[in-house]
């Protein structure tokens, strides 16, 4: 359960996702009774509080709620665009791109370079040339 000043939070944080107000994080702290000092300094910090996530869940805000509004979209839009957007919310989500600053996807891939093998020859596979000196 959270706090008298995370219930205000979670509810004035609800009310800026459906866009009836318009703050940034540190203006919702101070407007709900955080020192200005603490909303400039560490808004974040105090958003990704268990308190703050517990009262934001008893409003039906929870990362399984949003996941569950983008399974549907993804699902029963007829709207190709829709889809989209759901999709990249998914990979968002899964963490199967980054956005590079330009906000293109990035595709990160791990690679391996192994020494060149010899083979059955005597030579190595990589240049040919024989690794036993003459």
């Amino acid at each position: 359960m959270g706090t008298l000043r995370q219930k205000k939070l979670a509810k004035r944080i609800a009310q800026n996702l459906s866009g009836e107000i318009h703050e940034t994080a540190g203006e919702m702290l101070a407007n709900v009774g955080y020192s200005k000092s603490v909303a400039k300094a560490k808004p974040q910090e105090i958003i990704d509080s268990e308190g703050v996530k517990e009262e934001l869940e008893i409003l039906g805000i929870s990362i399984a709620e949003a996941d569950e509004v983008v399974r549907r979209i993804l699902h029963t839009s007829q709207k190709e665009e829709n889809q989209l957007k759901a999709a990249e919310q998914i990979y968002k989500r899964l963490g199967a791109y980054k956005d590079t600053e330009k906000g293109a996807p990035q595709l990160n891939v791990g690679v391996i370079i192994m020494p060149p093998r010899e083979n059955t020859l005597g030579t190595t596979t990589e240049t040919g040339d024989s690794p036993i000196e003459d």
